[in-house]
């Protein structure tokens, strides 16, 4: 192989690498969290999820005693992690339901941390003042000067931080929507 080639071989090889760390960045975490029950059995997306929060959060653990059924539903695969609740949090959970045939949702969260970040925030304030004298011959005279103050504030942010689990099942039939 000469030097050019090892080269773009090489970069070819960055490059691709690059790609799938960004990648990563902006995917579901259910998806990255997600084990399936049997990794040879593939299941086709549904339209339908019905999702259910469970209040007793140790009850979805991989290592609790779970039905292989539930009300007639198969369960194909369970995921857990660990990130900050937002308000799309359950929106990621039914997409990734949906693309991997699971037509019924158990999950529970469970708060783990907080954590706090302080950062000083600058905040300027410009006016302009004015001075009216008399200058040496007697007549008036009036300056302008401009007058920039800068305070500095403590900010802090905080992030609540939760494990999420749940259990992904096939073969229920969803409620009808109301």
């Amino acid at each position: 192989m000469s030097p050019v080639e090892c080269v773009r071989g090489g970069l070819s090889a960055l490059v691709l690498a690059s790609g799938f760390l960004l990648g990563g960045c902006a995917a579901n975490p259910w998806k990255l969290a997600y084990v399936a029950e049997d990794a040879s059995q593939a299941y086709a997306p549904v339209e339908r999820v019905e999702i259910e929060y469970v209040d007793a959060f140790e009850s979805l653990a991989p290592e609790a005693a779970q039905p292989a059924t539930v009300d007639g539903a198969v369960r194909i695969g369970h995921g857990s992690f660990t990130g900050v609740f937002h308000g799309s949090s359950e929106d990621e959970l039914r997409l990734f339901a949906r693309s991997i045939g699971a037509d019924r949702v158990r999950w529970s969260l469970k708060f783990l941390h907080l954590e706090s970040d302080t950062r000083i925030a600058s905040v300027s304030d410009s006016h302009t003042v004015q001075h009216r004298y008399r200058d040496g011959d007697g007549e008036r005279r009036t300056e302008y000067d401009v007058v920039t103050t800068t305070s500095h504030y403590p900010v802090t942010e905080e992030r609540a931080y939760y494990v999420f689990r749940a259990v992904f099942f096939r073969g229920a039939t969803p409620a009808a929507p109301e």
